[in-house]
């Protein structure tokens, strides 16, 4: 048995440090033991000892500061959090504790860690908890994908970020997070793809990551990433032959778009006028102003009934952001009248003349309208490529959907019709005139064809490789499967199987073909039942149609009823198609090492980036647990420096109390 009294002070016996009582349990069970204790020194001191620590200040003080130890360290990660998730400076930490304490939060004067290095490992730690709950999700999966894409940021380092795509098995659902960012050039002179490999392959071995899960790597098709003999993608597939390479979605889209503004050479003038004409506006406050002024007038002349009417500045046309041509021309669409009339009243400044020279004719501001037409279109497919979580189900319906625009606009002539229907109504403060018979007409004209044409051509060049394989997705509709009665239900989907196989497996047996095919043959039964199940908000869209049914397949049926299939539908979940994400990555290293943070090392960048793109949002449940697991790693990484207890050893109570507080 113990004295609770002795075993709370830590009681021991002056001459043999005996810790009968207190450390270690009496055995005999006599109450002439129990009295004999009851009247000792030891006992006796440790009631001394009690009844002076009940009346101490300092003592309480001491006490409160250990029940309160957690909590103030939540409310010190819950601050250090909330300044990472707002890409606010690590420094401001110190002064956001010291006005919390100001402001009431009365737990914090406990808090006594107040040195940089301890702020620093807060930072470190909340990025290591965020990270490990990702990881500990794509270690237990059966494979991923990577998302690379190299930058160099504001100290003029050249870095590697890169994302990790899987299908997670607890939420059913996609998860694309951030993986790590990494100097590439700290161990090597060039960046080359064996620099790249490496530096990859050190990535995957910190994080515990298997390279032989990896079966998809998405790139932005530069030689150095996807270049046959010595490109990142080949000596990946020496070490994992499956590894499957895809030239991102967006970037074969821009591309796409830059080849058919090269083969028409006035489409690149119009491109160049937009570019200098935003430079002028944007380099003279005065012309800014000018024309601001002359785009109000204007507007409240053409739309009296607007009475509240905003200013529009022009938009920068950019060759390295995707398809920004398309925001810079239907901001000079909106503001023509107010453009040209601004030109005229600075056309003694040469660079004024000569933009207004150039653009106060049929032929630019009929381009423009051609331009305004058919350049949503393109936005639109590239906005449908860069969202959150796409796969391949996605792609098909909005390039067909594309491409059919493109035709419309070109059968049609739209822009045109509208181009001379306005310069009757809204442009005809312009003072100029077209008719069907001129040569400028049938120019524009021309260039509605040719445009839309080599648009689609080139569409089709860069983006129709991958058909097939779109195409094929179609049989995971349940409306397009043919019912059993019918003789195409025995045939139905084998085909596409094949492709998606040869695609996705390209160097496996055959034996694992012939597996995927008869669980195929079982699931077309299943596909006949879910028919009536489709919810009926998805009823009209084939696209989401398909992603229902993978999901359905990979939940409710489970892997284990369709081992094959479903190890080939989690390979298509996983794959990337669009580098989008490491493009956003890179904007979060722009605003996060910025010019005043240039000096922010990899170790601390990194847990900035986990805790801005994959920590949770701010009191969700998932962030409290975040915040909760922070605290306890923190506390068990190291052992933190103590203050000495009361009434460590008793052997004069009174004297060790005193010490103990004068020391406090």
């Amino acid at each position: 048995m113990y004295c609770l009294l002795c075993q709370k002070h830590n009681a021991k016996n002056e001459q043999n440090k005996s810790e009968t009582f207190s450390n270690i349990p009496s055995t005999r069970f006599k109450a002439s033991t129990t009295f004999d204790h009851f009247n000792s020194k030891k006992h006796k001191d440790s009631v001394e000892a009690e009844m002076l620590s009940r009346v101490s200040c300092f003592q309480k003080e001491l006490d409160l500061r250990v029940e309160l130890k957690e909590v103030v360290l939540e409310k010190v990660f819950q601050s250090v959090y909330f300044l990472a998730k707002e890409n606010i400076a690590n420094m401001k930490a110190p002064s956001l504790i010291q006005l919390m304490q100001n402001t009431g939060v009365g737990e914090l004067n406990h808090f006594q860690h107040t040195s940089p290095s301890t702020y620093r490992e807060f930072f470190l730690t909340l990025g290591e908890t965020v990270a490990s709950e990702i990881l500990d999700k794509a270690r237990s999966v059966g494979c991923y994908g990577l998302l690379i894409d190299d930058l160099t940021d504001c100290s003029v380092m050249e870095q590697m970020i890169s994302f990790i795509q899987f299908f997670d098995p607890v939420k059913f659902e996609v998860n694309t997070s951030f993986l790590s960012i990494s100097n590439i050039l700290e161990d090597s002179t060039s960046a080359n793809s064996e620099t790249l490999f490496k530096v990859l392959c050190q990535t995957l071995a910190k994080k515990s990551l298997p390279l032989s899960k990896l079966k998809g790597l998405v790139t932005d098709g530069a030689a150095v990433m996807i270049g046959n003999k010595n490109g990142l993608a080949a000596k990946l597939r020496e070490v994992n032959p499956n590894i499957i390479s895809v030239h991102c979605i967006c970037h074969r889209l821009a591309l796409s778009c830059t080849d058919t503004n090269a083969s028409l050479s006035y489409l690149e003038e119009v491109q160049l006028i937009v570019t200098q004409l935003w430079k002028m506006l944007e380099n003279s406050p005065k012309k800014m102003a000018a024309f601001l002024k002359c785009q109000f007038h204007i507007n409240q002349i053409l739309n009296p009934d607007d009475t509240v009417s905003k200013s529009q500045k022009l938009k920068k046309a950019c060759n390295t952001r995707w398809l920004s041509f398309g925001n810079a021309v239907s901001s000079v669409f909106a503001n023509i009248p107010a453009i040209l009339q601004t030109l005229r009243e600075l056309q003694k400044d040469p660079t004024a003349f000569g933009l207004l020279k150039k653009m106060n004719n049929c032929k630019f501001i009929g381009t423009i309208y051609i331009l305004h037409d058919v350049l949503p279109k393109l936005s639109l497919l590239s906005r449908v490529f860069q969202k959150g979580v796409i796969n391949y189900a996605d792609i098909l319906p909005s390039y067909q959907y594309t491409l059919d625009s493109l035709l419309e606009i070109r059968n049609n002539k739209a822009p045109i019709s509208k181009f001379m229907e306005d310069l009757n109504s809204t442009l005809n403060v312009l003072e100029l005139t077209l008719s069907e018979y001129d040569s400028t007409y049938m120019y524009l004209v021309n260039l509605t064809e040719q445009y839309t044409s080599a648009l689609s051509e080139n569409i089709v060049k860069r983006l129709g490789s991958a058909l097939p394989v779109l195409s094929s997705f179609a049989i995971f509709n349940p409306n397009n499967v043919p019912s059993r009665t019918e003789n195409g239900f025995g045939a139905y989907g084998v085909m596409e199987i094949n492709i998606l196989f040869n695609h996705f497996y390209k160097d496996s047996d055959q034996a694992l073909l012939q597996e995927i095919t008869a669980e195929w043959q079982k699931l077309k039964y299943n596909l006949l039942q879910w028919k009536a199940d489709i919810p009926s908000d998805i009823s009209t869209n084939s696209s989401d149609i398909v992603q229902w049914t993978i999901l359905k397949i990979m939940k409710f049926i489970g892997v284990s009823f369709y081992p094959k299939l479903g190890g080939i539908l989690e390979v298509i979940l996983a794959t990337p198609v669009s580098n989008a994400w490491p493009e956003r990555g890179v904007s979060k290293v722009r605003l996060v090492k910025n010019r005043l943070r240039s000096s922010l090392k990899n170790d601390i960048l990194n847990a900035l980036l986990n805790i801005s793109i994959n920590g949770p949002p701010m009191y969700s449940p998932e962030y409290y647990n975040v915040i909760k697991n922070s605290v306890n790693n923190w506390l068990a990484s190291k052992n933190r420096r103590k203050l000495p207890s009361a009434s460590a050893n008793i052997n004069t109570c009174i004297s060790d109390t005193s010490d103990s507080d004068s020391d406090f």
